[in-house]
């Protein structure tokens, strides 16, 4: 037996496409290395006996900040851990093997499973075989839309956990129709609010923390996740005490919850950033049951790009399950995106921002490309978005800004074609060349005054004001730095006296101008400031904003079919590089389209 046990078990063909494996677990079988066995048997997906899914992050489940004891397992998702599959190991990573524990308590699996067999990924899925693993992601939606439940596994407990769940308990009384009650001030006086909902329990900052350390749990910005939840018909979370996952998600819903747990995690003083992907797990969930069908595929790109998977490629293929199959990019281009894990991540990620474009016949999916500083796919294209990393800084168009057409009516035609691979051609002319940025500011962190903040504030003070030739008795702080999130460190709520001091103290300024008369025309506009972006000054006198890699001699470009207009880098030899979308004060609805003749646009191509 222990030779036979000892082999490797090794996987049978799948006999058509529509084939799946399912788990049967067998507790109380074990041998002398694992006490874990279970029997894989081949079914087909039409006729399969109901089942249950798996849900689970094949890495470390826990917070990094969790003090939980890791010494003895390792973290990562490593498949190192045996286990005996019809007499034959085969090995699972570390959370997995927790799991599997956990289903393998009697009581566990009486409670969270309503089958006797289950669905795992990485089991019921040959690994190593790319063309099976792309036909499985392809029908993966249908296999948890077929579940008769979805156990879905966070990980075990750490010192967090009963914090979280006696917030959970507290805050999951408040009915979904009472939330737009809350206004952002009521959070200033949270206990008079809390109890006005319904909520008696005294909801302490350790609470909040342990609420927030415990959506921080890598299950909810696993990508696959979202099409699992989305898909189930039931679901049930193990190891947290009978809390649903609506539950979990539920107290988190409130359109300022964020500033009620930010206020007194700051009594704590602790760094603990408020991740937001339950929130929008939960909104993609509650959306598609609401409306009856799946979701825009242009949303799930856009919503989930935060999200993480251990294959790159997978921050697209896991979306596919759940995407409107009779909306654009499938029904204009049918066939043009499907799991494929023999092409790169960078041809993957070209083929869908191609298919995206040519979907919508216009530009506006380039303003989805990130800060080129945090691409971290090697040779993509610039003007193809890195869906690996999350997107920085936001786009223009969901700052809530107004509807911007910087192209006029020039569209862009689809039918330029692309001179080779990674190539797109547009259409377009040169607006103007950077001359000048500020690209230091200060940190959020420290609102003291020190040289830093001085020099920031003198060298915006300066790019600003060679700005009155173009900008006639205008004040274009307004629309060009109205883009800062609400409650931002950089507003002049904070930095007025930094803002004043330094001027007045070394730029000797005339007397008549009136700083504190500027300072009120600037209050309401740097406000809203991006920090991943800086203010620059053209040569024709332009204002503007952009992403914070941009140089002195990039250029300012309107291309047909874009929004906004976008900053170019040209190389001294080969195409252009997109840096980014750009906001510039005075052209962004179409003002400087309307001098312009045919014979001033031109055809370049971006690599």
């Amino acid at each position: 037996m222990s030779k036979v046990a000892a082999q490797i078990y090794k996987y049978s063909a799948l006999p058509s496409s529509h084939s799946i494996r399912l788990i049967q677990l067998k507790p109380g079988v074990t041998n002398i290395w694992s006490d874990i066995t279970l029997s894989l048997r081949i079914t087909s997906l039409n006729e399969a006996v109901e089942y249950d899914a798996l849900s689970y992050t094949w890495g470390d489940p826990l917070p990094p900040f969790s003090r939980k004891d890791r010494s003895n397992w390792g973290m990562d998702a490593v498949r190192r851990y045996p286990i005996n599959i019809d007499g034959y190991l085969l090995e699972v990573t570390a959370n997995l093997i927790d799991a599997l524990h956990a289903l393998a308590d009697t009581g566990t699996r009486k409670s969270a499973m309503k089958s006797q067999y289950i669905w795992i990924d990485s089991i019921c899925i040959n690994q190593e075989d790319p063309l099976e693993r792309a036909a499985q992601v392809s029908i993966m939606g249908s296999i948890y839309e077929a579940a008769q439940n979805v156990v879905i596994w966070l990980g075990g407990e750490d010192e967090f956990t009963n914090d979280a769940l006696a917030a959970m308990k507290a805050l999951s009384v408040i009915p979904r129709e009472r939330h737009p009650e809350v206004k952002l001030a009521d959070w200033y006086n949270q206990g008079t609010v809390l109890r006005r909902l319904g909520v008696q329990t005294n909801i302490t900052p350790y609470m909040w923390l342990g609420l927030v350390a415990f959506l921080n749990r890598p299950w909810f910005s696993r990508v696959w996740v979202v099409q699992e939840v989305s898909l189930a018909r039931d679901a049930v979370v193990v190891q947290t005490k009978d809390t649903s996952l609506v539950n979990v998600v539920k107290c988190y819903q409130f359109p300022n919850g964020y500033h009620l747990a930010r206020s007194d995690l700051d009594e704590l003083r602790t760094n603990v950033s408020i991740g937001m992907a339950a929130v929008y797990l939960e909104s993609t969930r509650a959306g598609i049951a609401s409306v009856g069908h799946k979701a825009w595929f242009y949303y799930l790109l856009q919503a989930h790009r935060h999200c993480l998977a251990s294959d790159p490629r997978d921050k697209i293929y896991a979306l596919l399950g759940i995407a409107w199959k009779e909306r654009p990019p499938f029904s204009t281009h049918p066939g043009a995106i499907v799991p494929d894990y023999e092409n790169s991540v960078r041809e993957g990620y070209t083929n869908v921002a191609k298919t995206m474009l040519l979907s919508r016949k216009d530009l506006h999916y380039l303003s989805h490309v990130q800060d080129a500083s945090f691409t971290a796919i090697d040779e993509l294209p610039s003007w193809v978005p890195d869906y690996s990393v999350e997107l920085r800084p936001v786009p223009l168009s969901m700052r809530g800004a107004p509807s911007w057409k910087a192209s006029g009516g020039l569209s862009w035609n689809h039918q330029l074609g692309y001179q080779e691979p990674g190539s797109l051609n547009v259409l377009g002319f040169r607006l103007d060349t950077i001359v000048d940025a500020v690209r230091e500011k200060p940190n959020p962190n420290d609102f003291q005054e020190s040289e830093m903040t001085d020099a920031y504030w003198i060298n915006v003070f300066e790019l600003t004001r060679a700005l009155n030739d173009i900008y006639p008795g205008q004040r274009p702080w307004q629309g060009v730095l109205e883009l800062e999130p609400e409650g931002s460190p950089f507003s002049f709520e904070n930095f007025e006296d930094l803002f004043i001091a330094p001027i007045e103290r070394q730029a000797s300024p005339r007397p008549d101008i009136g700083y504190r008369d500027l300072f009120s025309d600037f209050e309401r506009e740097l406000r809203y400031s991006g920090n991943a972006r800086c203010l620059f000054r053209t040569a024709r006198g332009y204002l503007g904003i952009g992403a914070q890699p941009l140089q002195t001699d990039d250029e300012i470009w309107i291309l047909g079919g874009a929004d906004t207009p976008v900053i170019l880098r040209k190389p001294v030899y080969g195409s252009y590089r997109l840096i980014g979308e750009t906001y510039v004060h005075g052209i962004m609805h179409g003002e400087a389209i309307r001098s312009i003749t045919q014979e001033q646009m031109q055809q370049i191509s971006l690599q």
